[in-house]
């Protein structure tokens, strides 16, 4: 999802019904009298009051849902019958449950073609079997029901609105993300993607109707109405069944990715008045070079079989639904980060909330990548520097969402968070990993992996290690569980053929204290430059490396990969000292090197072994005027032996052949 709104309003919405007493269900509407009901169905109700939502949704698979609908483009009052058809997957079933707000009414409700008991709390529907359904079988529920879903600002399941720009009418469906019980009755449960699902739309035959999937048929029906049948194979999770109706003009286009025989359909739906195309055909006609695109990068655009496209509607931003995203522009950018969604959001779905990244995240760095592949890195690059700065504003908050946030939607839709900070640490592992083979080695593999189906950002971290070889630990403690960033000071001092620098962290977050990470410098000297890189995994840490040119400065990470502020870069380390206070002999040297304290010998010392990058490779503390360092296990190279007293650093540079 992409919405143009800068501040969303949250609200708590409680899916959880954990305990409720007689009384308090005394005091609860429902539809069937339960003192009338058998024991059986007593039995059932009390056993479902003092279960989670969570318990009863994993005793049944949903494998099919048919929506029949009659709705109109001016007003979101809703008339429906669905048929769910599902298999009973754990012991004996005989509570079904699911959700749909109590402003739609239940006028009829059915369990393998018998009229069943029910109760509704809250938005809750509880629906009682007797006999109960075993485990292994299958069945068939149909629900008739009809009402006026309430309005809560920007996320309503079922908006109406007016475009006065194209004087046109339209009314749209945003269940994202848990609002399809607001026009429909579901089991919202992300880990348990329908099968199949098709959409049935009568409406005034000025109308089309847009949904997922392919178009079926246009049935003309009495009364200047009209019904769009819509069906679509692919699994697809609750949030994502979706509904566009409005006065419309139907715009192909076609797109063919790399290895795919045939063509894959772009439908968009917009107010068929005039202009109206013309103001966003150039943007459009964008589309089949991202589906081109991101089938090269991601994977074969997984939808291939029925369709992408677009339906306009009243809304300021975007909904990535599975095949068809409702939007109310079409901008390049907007345009990108939906289509990225049918990869990661559609294809892969968060498996809970509380990991929308893999959502929102990977969909804003599409942005990145068409802006790098179809347009130039100048233009990419000014889009990562919004990224940074958008989440450099803030010092705190996590990517991940705590338990404790996931029940507000604000923090869920959080554009600092979970779209910018969660499109930059992917661009940080790229550069992390210095192999955009690999990268994006690692990008399909994990949709491959997880398509269909639904992941956590550990499944992706899991995907990575294991392609990559690399230990992702301290990356995703530090940059998606933990908060903030760092601020570095770099100092140095050019002494002879070498080069000191120290480079000091201050986070900006007291939750993570230290980022380890690999940085940059550029190492600026008359008539030229060198970038080096090295891994820092300390607040304040020293690195030596030769150079034979004079410095004119630095600069900090050169490439703009890197989520980081730079608070100053001065030349001069007051507490490094360059003068013989340690002598190494022989040197260059094959098997050891001798140590000689030319000051205080009889004090211990602190004795750091590191490479050229600044790597540490031993450190230990001794006492003595002469010590032995064994170098036979070291490979041929250059090193640096650092000591300390009295608060001056010393460095002595050696050879082992």
């Amino acid at each position: 999802m992409f919405s143009s709104h800068t501040h969303i309003p949250g609200h708590c919405v409680v899916l959880l019904f954990l305990l409720w007493s007689a009384t308090s269900f005394g005091q609860t509407s429902f539809y069937k009298n339960i003192n009338t009901q058998e024991q059986a169905s007593r039995q059932a109700y009390t056993r479902a009051m003092h279960s989670s939502l969570d318990g009863l949704y994993a005793a049944y698979d949903v494998k099919y849902c048919k929506l029949d609908l009659f709705l109109r483009n001016d007003t979101t009052y809703v008339e429906g019958r669905i048929r769910m058809n599902a298999l009973v997957t754990t012991g004996t079933l005989d509570t079904i449950a699911l959700e749909l707000v109590t402003q739609q009414l239940i006028d009829s409700l059915s369990v393998n073609g018998n009229p069943q008991n029910f109760a509704r709390i809250g938005d809750t529907v509880f629906i009682f079997m007797n006999p109960g359904l075993t485990s292994g079988s299958n069945f068939s529920l149909d629900i008739t029901y009809h009402g006026t879903p309430p309005f809560t600002g920007f996320f309503t399941g079922l908006s109406t609105g007016y475009y006065s720009l194209w004087q046109s009418h339209v009314t749209w469906s945003l269940s994202q993300p848990w609002l399809a019980k607001e026009w429909w009755p579901c089991k919202q449960d992300l880990l348990d993607k329908i099968d199949s699902v098709a959409v049935s739309v009568t409406t005034d035959d000025i109308n089309m109707v847009g949904s997922n999937g392919l178009l079926q048929a246009v049935v003309p029906l009495p009364g200047n109405k009209v019904r769009y049948d819509w069906k679509s194979h692919y699994p697809i999770d609750y949030y994502l069944v979706s509904v566009a109706v409005g006065p419309y003009a139907d715009y192909r286009l076609y797109a063919k990715p790399e290895g795919l025989n045939d063509s894959i359909l772009i439908q968009n739906y917009l107010f068929d008045v005039p202009g109206c195309l013309a103001q966003y055909k150039a943007s459009i006609d964008q589309t089949p070079a991202y589906i081109v695109l991101f089938s090269k990068l991601f994977g074969l655009y997984p939808f291939y079989k029925e369709k992408y496209g677009h339906s306009m509607a009243y809304l300021g931003g975007a909904m990535e639904h599975q095949t068809m995203t409702t939007t109310g522009d079409f901008n390049p950018d907007l345009i990108s980060h939906e289509l990225a969604h049918q990869w990661f959001g559609d294809f892969v779905t968060c498996a809970t909330w509380n990991d929308i990244w893999i959502n929102e995240g990977f969909a804003t760095y599409g942005t990145y990548l068409a802006r790098q592949y179809t347009e130039n890195q100048a233009s990419a690059d000014a889009f990562m520097q919004g990224i940074h700065n958008v989440t450099l504003s803030g010092p705190g908050g996590s990517i991940y969402i705590p338990d404790a946030e996931v029940n507000s939607i604000g923090r869920i839709f959080d554009g600092r968070l979970s779209y910018n900070k969660g499109a930059a640490i992917l661009h940080m592992l790229r550069y992390e990993l210095q192999d955009d083979s690999l990268f994006f080695h690692i990008m399909q593999n994990f949709v491959q992996q997880y398509g269909n189906g639904t992941a956590r950002g550990t499944d992706f971290k899991a995907v990575a290690e294991s392609l990559s070889g690399k230990n992702l630990e301290d990356y995703f403690n530090q940059w998606y569980f933990g908060e903030g960033y760092p601020t570095f000071y770099v100092n140095y001092l050019k002494a002879g053929d070498s080069l000191y620098l120290r480079s000091s962290q201050s986070p900006s977050s007291a939750v993570t204290g230290l980022f380890k990470m690999s940085m940059e410098f550029k190492i600026l000297y008359t008539g030229g430059d060198t970038t080096i890189r090295v891994y820092q995994d300390q607040l304040m840490q020293y690195f030596v490396l030769p150079f034979g040119h004079d410095v004119t400065g630095i600069v900090v990470d050169p490439s703009a990969s890197c989520l980081l502020k730079v608070g100053g870069i001065q030349e001069g380390i007051d507490e490094i000292s360059t003068r013989p206070f340690i002598q190494l002999f022989p040197n260059p040297a094959t098997t050891a090197i001798g140590i000689t304290l030319m000051d205080q010998p009889h004090v211990r010392h602190e004795f750091v072994l590191t490479d050229c990058l600044g790597r540490i490779l031993k450190s230990w503390s001794e006492e003595g005027v002469r010590i032995d360092l064994d170098i036979t296990v070291l490979p041929a190279g250059v090193y640096f032996l650092s000591t300390g007293i009295a608060g001056k650093i010393y460095r002595q540079k050696f050879i082992k052949k």
